[in-house]
């Protein structure tokens, strides 16, 4: 049996709807045959995404491909430490130090290019002090009035952001609107992330959001505000659990709630 360590998921956005579809998972691995390495695998989504076809580095949706160097369509994706900006960079991501992992690279920086379309994103970790935790980049913020843009721009470190239901929606009944203390819509929340957000909002007494990073020009917009959700981790909860994000792959390494002795 392998048990995922560390993983983040893929997604890919149709170059005429936009719309974006998780398809698959990469992961980091342990016992199994293949012990602390990595492991790519389509997901069950990556069959009800509308034109999806197979990366060519990985074209059977069937197979577990496992490997102990990271695959190149992700390696190509990690900032080399040896840029003049590297220490820059990593603060533009919010990330403390240089000791960080490709897995933790990629998936703050959602290992997006110009040129392609796909985005990253983590499988949060269980935190001792906090629970459940993970980081999110606002979407939609060029969509915004300049107004909005302008009031992204001035939140401030640790400001709390306020999530609502966009009931005005018709796309996605479930969609999350991001508001500022003063009722300024910032953004919204990843589609990714409702799912985790709903069940999380319904069972937890806490479930917030907070400002953990302001990028201005000439940063790009996708990554101009870095977000941040804490709430408990409710027993035997598993993040990205529902049927689209399992593997296709029966044989795949399988993630497991964590063991806790107290409440969160």
């Amino acid at each position: 049996m392998s048990n995922v360590e560390h993983a983040l998921f893929v997604a890919w956005q149709n170059p005429i709807s936009r719309s974006f579809y998780p398809v698959a998972r990469l992961a980091q691995v342990v016992q199994s045959v293949c012990s602390e390495c990595f492991e790519f695998v389509y997901i069950q989504n990556a069959r009800d995404a509308e034109g999806f076809q197979p990366f060519s580095s990985f074209p059977d949706f069937k197979q577990i491909y496992r490997s102990k160097e990271l695959f190149p369509l992700f390696a190509n994706r990690v900032p080399s430490s040896n840029r003049s900006d590297y220490q820059e960079y990593l603060r533009y991501l919010g990330l403390p130090d240089a000791n960080n992992s490709p897995i933790t690279l990629l998936s703050r920086s959602s290992g997006q290019r110009r040129t392609d379309t796909l985005e990253l994103f983590p499988l949060p970790t269980f935190e001792p002090d906090f629970g459940y935790r993970t980081w999110f980049w606002s979407h939609g913020i060029r969509h915004l009035e300049s107004s909005n843009q302008e009031r992204v721009l001035k939140l401030a470190k640790e400001e709390e952001i306020f999530p609502s239901i966009d009931q005005s929606n018709t796309f996605d009944s479930q969609a999350i609107k991001l508001l500022s203390n003063d009722q300024i819509h910032i953004g919204f929340m990843p589609s990714y992330l409702l799912d985790d957000a709903h069940t999380l909002q319904e069972m937890c007494q806490t479930c917030e959001i907070f400002v953990e990073r302001v990028n201005p020009s000439p940063a790009p917009v996708q990554q101009r505000l870095l977000c941040r959700l804490e709430s408990c981790w409710p027993d035997g909860f598993i993040p990205y659990s529902s049927t689209k994000y399992q593997p296709i792959p029966q044989d795949a390494a399988s993630i497991l709630p964590p063991v806790f002795d107290r409440e969160v």
